[in-house]
């Protein structure tokens, strides 16, 4: 007797009633011929683009964008694959996670392992449960991009996550103590760093200015968010960047180190910024 092995079937409505038809499993688009499945492929990107932009689940770093774990999960729930934890071990100084990509018939497609330890200047005293959890979003993002990868870079974003940029250190921020300025008094400041980032869906700089600290501690750091078209991008514009607005996504390297004065308001929970000329150097 010989045995028949259905690897995949689906169920099928027929004049006489209902009927198991075997299938085959293809591609994440349901499409045998690669032709129709790139062509799939780039009609998803299309509107991937554009909800990943407009819900703010990109970061840019250096000009280019790169997703956030929120983009890729998103476009997994579009295309049927979902992260799936296998572990998280402790090791030393932190926590290592294991994420595997799972198709919803139960196929992996992709595993990836990272970590997150509190040698990371962010997370010195981080608690256990944000080590963990920034080490299952980073192989979440990671374990996705293996079979989802080439999507995000049709619908052109990097196939780099924005956490696995994280992991590596880029744009770390500098040894400072982070809002300690005293708010209503001007401070010589520079920039110790500027790019341009997509948060909320808006594009904006994100300047990191330091105040050297006279008694030879860390400098004082502040983290300027500044929006085109509101008052401190303004003066940004007009003190720091010689009256001439950057282009969006155009590199910012050649800021640092520019001189400028800056004053801490208060409103609330909220730190906001004036920024005028540099004051001239005592003699």
């Amino acid at each position: 007797m010989t045995e028949t092995q259905i690897l995949d079937a689906e169920v099928v409505e027929t004049e006489e009633g209902t009927e198991l038809v075997a299938v085959e499993a293809g591609t994440l688009f349901h499409k045998n011929d690669p032709l129709d499945a790139l062509e799939e492929a780039r009609r998803v990107a299309t509107g991937l683009a554009q909800t990943i932009k407009d819900g703010g689940m990109v970061d840019r770093i250096d000009g280019k964008d790169f997703v956030k774990v929120e983009g890729w999960r998103t476009l997994g729930s579009i295309l049927g694959v979902v992260p799936r934890e296998v572990s998280m071990t402790q090791i030393e100084g932190g926590w290592q996670a294991t994420v595997e990509a799972v198709t919803l018939d139960g196929r992996i497609v992709g595993r990836a392992t990272s970590s997150c330890t509190k040698e990371e200047k962010k997370r010195a005293n981080a608690p256990t449960f944000e080590l963990q959890g920034m080490a299952a979003t980073r192989a979440t993002s990671r374990a996705l991009r293996g079979p989802l990868g080439f999507v995000m870079q049709i619908a052109g974003f990097q196939a780099t996550s924005a956490e696995e940029m994280s992991e590596a250190g880029a744009n770390a921020d500098p040894d400072a103590q982070w809002d300690v300025l005293p708010p209503d008094a001007a401070f010589a400041a520079t920039i110790h760093s500027a790019r341009w980032v997509n948060a909320k869906g808006k594009d904006k700089i994100l300047a990191i200015a330091l105040v050297a600290n006279k008694g030879g501690g860390l400098p004082a750091g502040e983290k300027l968010w500044l929006e085109p078209g509101r008052p401190d991008y303004k003066q940004f514009v007009q003190h720091v960047c010689g009256g001439v607005e950057p282009p969006v996504s155009g590199s910012l390297d050649a800021l640092a180190g520019k001189a400028f004065d800056l004053t801490v308001t208060l409103n609330g929970q909220w730190r906001n910024y004036s920024i005028s000329a540099a004051s001239p150097v005592e003699a």
